[in-house]
């Protein structure tokens, strides 16, 4: 299958195109990794972590997941990217180093023209939270207790260039507030961001 004959960028519930289905199954002749740009613990590698039972149970050969983090998940792409085009190395990636990096950073180390997507895996909305100990029930008392404490309000993200960095920044410009982002790497660190009662938090899935 040329697909996964090359670097293949990860989304996989393995439903692929009616082209591929119609060749004959491709079979790895050895172990398969997913390399996950992400920290253990988030969607991305919770989801690769499923995924890789899937196919190691469809395939009947060792699946296993390697978390290579940093760089807003530019990293894990490049490992993936310098790995022996064989189909014995995947990647599970996400909107940050796939999409957001491609504008974000200046001089990125690789092209999309690297990478082969399968399909993608999971769609979510981000989250802001708060801590229930803060002034902030609605989203005109969220703006009203930024203004009042400028340069004092501090909100966690998954990490530079990931889209729980974006969004905020984004919605700061429109309220024309300030904040202090703190990145963490990966949702499952910065999910304890939120005990400290002057800090708000941006997830992509419910904080529960």
């Amino acid at each position: 299958m040329a697909a996964l004959g090359r670097r293949a960028a990860l989304g996989l519930p393995l439903v692929l195109p009616a082209a591929a289905r119609a060749q004959p199954a491709w079979q790895p002749r050895s172990q398969v990794r997913i390399v996950v740009g992400a920290a253990a613990g988030g969607t991305t590698d919770i989801m690769a972590r499923l995924v890789a039972q899937h196919l190691q149970a469809r395939w009947g050969t060792p699946v296993v997941v390697e978390n290579r983090t940093g760089a807003g998940g530019t990293i894990g792409t490049m490992e993936v990217v310098r790995a022996k085009p064989d189909g014995l190395t995947l990647f599970k990636g996400n909107i940050g180093p796939q999409a957001i990096a491609y504008s974000l950073f200046r001089n990125l180390p690789y092209t999309p023209a690297q990478l082969t997507n399968i399909a993608g895996t999971i769609r979510g909305p981000n989250v802001l939270v708060v801590n229930a100990a803060t002034p902030v029930k609605t989203m005109a008392e969220f703006a009203a207790w930024l203004r009042g404490s400028p340069g004092k309000i501090s909100f966690g993200s998954t990490g530079v260039g990931q889209s729980t960095h974006l969004s905020p920044v984004w919605m700061l410009q429109l309220l024309q507030v300030e904040a202090i982002h703190v990145p963490f790497r990966g949702s499952a660190r910065r999910r304890p961001s939120c005990s400290r009662a002057t800090s708000a938090s941006w997830s992509t899935t419910s904080p529960g």
